[in-house]
């Protein structure tokens, strides 16, 4: 079967696209590793290329997906021709570990050339980070921070004077209040 290119995009450019998946919340680093290298396979075969892949972690979900009320997004920002998304998907359908996914358009005719994707072998192996594993290491990173008391204002039921309840008491000054109604 012969690929077939878009007759909209003009010659030697490509489509800017986002991809945004929506993993198990169980998923192992193992099984976010293997998404992001297939996903990573088939971007670099169709001769696309990739500007950011983020792990934001996970989240809640607006509602129930697959009986999972959690799950972990991945973000993916890359160059490719139209027939990419196609192949892409259809290799996101067959992916136990991905419950959903929604690639965007974002720009038409964009020059390959002129955007040079720099993403390191540390970018992949940072995205395959588990949400155990995030806080695992924010635990033992964070020191523990000692709080210093702070002087809280005084709430101005305290301020007031009962005693003259024509006078506001600042901290600086004491401002009279004129609540005499005026004659008209």
């Amino acid at each position: 079967m012969s690929k077939r290119e878009s007759l909209a995009d003009a010659p030697g450019t490509q489509r800017k696209y986002e991809t945004i998946l929506i993993l198990r919340p169980l998923s192992t680093k193992d099984d976010i590793n293997s998404a992001t290298t297939r996903i990573r396979s088939i971007i670099d075969s169709g001769g696309g290329h990739i500007f950011t892949l983020e792990n934001w972690g996970s989240r809640s979900l607006a509602y129930e997906i697959q009986k999972n009320k959690k799950g972990i997004y991945m973000y993916w920002q890359y160059l490719g021709k139209s027939d990419l998304v196609a192949e892409l998907e259809r290799n996101l359908r067959m992916l136990d570990s991905v419950m959903r996914y929604m690639t965007v358009v974002v720009a038409h005719d964009v020059d390959p050339s002129a955007r040079p994707a720099d993403l390191s072998e540390e970018t992949f192996n940072l995205a395959s980070i588990t949400p155990q594993e995030e806080t695992s290491q924010a635990t033992t990173t964070t020191e523990p921070q000692t709080q210093t008391p702070e002087k809280t204002p005084n709430k101005p039921s305290e301020t007031m004077s009962s005693e003259a309840p024509q006078e506001i008491m600042n901290d600086t000054e004491t401002i009279p209040l004129d609540i005499t109604p005026s004659k008209e």
